[in-house]
């Protein structure tokens, strides 16, 4: 009877240490983040919240001030994230530390402007016209990034480094001047300039630091 009254009074006291330690928790559930290396020219908060150790959703917003006075608007982004796990003790992480792989829903609008001249005008003699417009466009995307602690002891790894790369297509928000009396003679083309250098570039990457609790 000693003995299992003992049993009895270990795995009482154990069983709560040995739910906490299971592999399907995490201590931490929510994450926000700022992405400081864009401040120039967009300014971009997220947040992101565990469902388990392997899974996230995530909500991020971001401001376009204009980058040579083009392309000024909003940026609203709908994510989900799953971590993977390794057997490495040094690289061993749960969500929302470690390497995670992301696809991603957006929604958006720009003010932007192009430079358009008369159809069948000679450039010489015409002044082209500062044509502007906002246009709303949809998008998605996915990425492959890494989330790792920094400043452990001062933060007791709250605080963390995200960084990540990734592609995807938003469609340009296309402009609605009269084609048959108007014609755009810019090098590259609108469509060039968002896809190749605006907030619809193929390819893009994230710097943020963030605050999990």
């Amino acid at each position: 009877m000693k003995h299992l009254s003992a049993t009895t009074l270990l795995l009482l006291t154990l069983g709560p240490a040995a739910q906490a330690q299971a592999p399907d928790s995490t201590s931490v559930r929510n994450t926000i983040w700022a992405s400081p290396a864009e401040a120039f020219y967009k300014q971009q908060i997220g947040y992101e919240r565990c469902l388990n150790s392997s899974y996230s959703l995530g909500i991020q917003g971001a401001n376009y001030t204009g980058f040579n006075g083009q392309y000024k608007g909003w940026n609203l982004t709908v994510l989900a994230r799953r971590y993977f796990k390794t057997r490495s003790t040094q690289f061993r992480r749960q969500a929302p530390f470690g390497l995670y792989s992301q696809v991603q829903a957006s929604v958006y609008t720009y003010d932007q402007h192009l430079t358009i001249y008369p159809v069948n005008g000679s450039r010489d003699g015409y002044v082209g016209i500062d044509y502007r417009w906002r246009g709303m466009g949809a998008g998605v995307g996915t990425g492959l990034g890494y989330r790792v602690p920094v400043l452990k002891k001062a933060f007791s790894s709250h605080l963390s480094l995200d960084t990540m790369l990734g592609a995807r297509y938003y469609a340009w928000p296309k402009p609605q001047y009269d084609k048959a009396k108007y014609e755009e003679r810019s090098f590259l083309g609108g469509d060039a300039e968002w896809f190749l250098a605006g907030p619809g570039s193929f390819f893009y990457g994230l710097l943020a630091v963030g605050y999990s609790f």
